[in-house]
């Protein structure tokens, strides 16, 4: 995604940062996941969202500890419609449940480690 000035309104492709490399390809200025998963007995889904910015400082690293880590995603959790306002894409282009209700839906928190 592209939004070097993080003002919620995706960039043109002409005014994507590139990069300083000799291939001069876009570099985006965000990630995002979205994760699903059923819940049984009766199937429900959840989902959770993440739109992280691509930046080299501010990023717990690998030796952060685990709180620090968590507390960085939890800032991070959107909206699956959120990232399709963003990036212009259907993400859940025919999914087998109720996709309005869960496109809006914004996770409380991250879910528990197994």
């Amino acid at each position: 995604m592209f939004d070097d000035n993080d003002d919620q309104i995706p960039d043109a492709v002409t005014d994507a940062q590139l990069s300083q490399g000799s291939s001069g390809a876009a570099v985006p200025s965000h990630y995002y996941k979205i994760i699903l998963r059923q819940q049984p007995p009766a199937g429900q889904f959840e989902a959770i969202t993440l739109l992280i910015p691509n930046q080299p400082t501010g990023v717990p690293g690998r030796t952060a500890g685990d709180v620090t880590k968590d507390n960085y995603l939890r800032t991070r959790i959107r909206a699956i419609a959120e990232i399709r306002r963003l990036t212009g894409l259907d993400l859940l282009p025919a999914p087998p449940f109720d996709k309005a209700t869960l496109e809006q839906a914004v996770a409380s928190d991250l879910w528990p480690r197994n």
